[in-house]
C-alpha cells in the first residue's frame, strides 16, 4: 500500500514568481502525488477565493484539443501536465494529504499517449531521464518545455513540472523509477515563438515537424 508522505498544509504547488495573466507567463506544472481529494476546487478554488475567470485559469491539453477547468475537466491526475495562470497575488495551493505512488523496477508508471501532442507531468518526485524512459521506443519524441514566450527541449524532467511530447501513434509508455537521474537537465535547442501579449491567450500550439514554426 501507498505510504502516507505528506499531511494538510505540507506541501504545496511551487510555481514560480511572474504569473500575471500574460500569454508567456503561462507555467505548465504537474503534481508527483496520489492525491486523497483530487477535486481542482479543493485545492484552487480555496486557495483563490473561489472560481474566477478573470483572475485565474487552467487548462489541460488532451485528445488534440484544450479542455478548461471547471467546465471540461475536474480533477487533478498524475502523470498529466497543465496550463496554470493568475494575475492573484501572494497564494499557495496546497495539496493536503497525498502520497507517492508505489512504484518499483518490476511495476513502472504506466503513461497511456494519444497519437499527435500529449501534455505530460512527471509522475515521481524526482528527476527522471527522458533519454532512459524511452530507450530504444522511437515513436515518441523529447520533451517540450515552456517559459518566458518560448519552448526548450530537455531530457531532464524534473518533479512538478509539465511538459509537451509527441507521439507518431496511440501507445502506452511505461516510466521507470530506474530513470532517476541526478542531473540538473541541459538544454538541447531552444525554439522562438511570437505570442499575442493579450490578456488570457494560451501559448501556440506546437507542430510536430517543426515545434519553432
Amino acid at each position: 500500500a501507498a505510504s502516507c508522505v505528506c499531511s494538510a498544509c505540507s506541501l504545496s504547488i511551487p510555481f514560480a514568481p511572474g504569473l500575471n495573466g500574460q500569454t508567456n507567463t503561462y507555467q505548465m506544472f504537474s503534481i508527483p502525488y496520489e492525491l486523497a481529494n483530487k477535486d481542482i476546487g479543493n485545492l484552487f478554488d480555496v486557495a483563490l477565493n473561489g472560481y474566477d475567470n478573470t483572475k485565474w485559469r487552467l487548462f489541460h491539453y488532451d485528445n488534440n484539443s484544450y479542455k478548461e477547468y471547471p467546465n471540461q475537466f475536474r480533477q487533478i491526475n498524475v502523470g498529466d501536465g497543465y496550463w496554470f495562470n493568475t494575475i492573484s497575488k501572494d497564494f499557495q495551493i496546497t495539496l493536503g494529504d497525498a502520497t507517492v505512488a508505489q512504484k518499483n523496477q518490476e511495476e513502472p508508471f504506466i503513461k497511456q499517449l494519444s497519437a499527435g501532442w500529449n501534455q505530460i507531468g512527471n509522475p515521481y518526485p524526482f528527476n527522471i531521464s527522458w533519454d532512459a524512459v524511452l530507450g530504444s521506443e522511437e515513436r515518441v519524441g523529447s520533451l517540450q518545455f515552456f517559459a518566458k514566450g518560448g519552448y526548450t527541449s530537455n531530457d531532464v524532467f524534473k518533479p512538478w513540472t509539465g511538459a509537451f511530447v509527441h507521439a507518431d501513434e496511440s501507445l502506452t509508455l511505461a516510466i521507470p523509477v530506474t530513470a532517476k537521474t541526478n542531473a540538473s537537465g541541459r538544454i538541447e535547442k531552444e525554439f522562438g515563438s511570437d505570442f499575442d501579449s493579450e490578456q488570457w491567450l494560451l501559448p501556440i500550439t506546437l507542430f510536430a515537424d517543426d515545434p519553432g514554426a
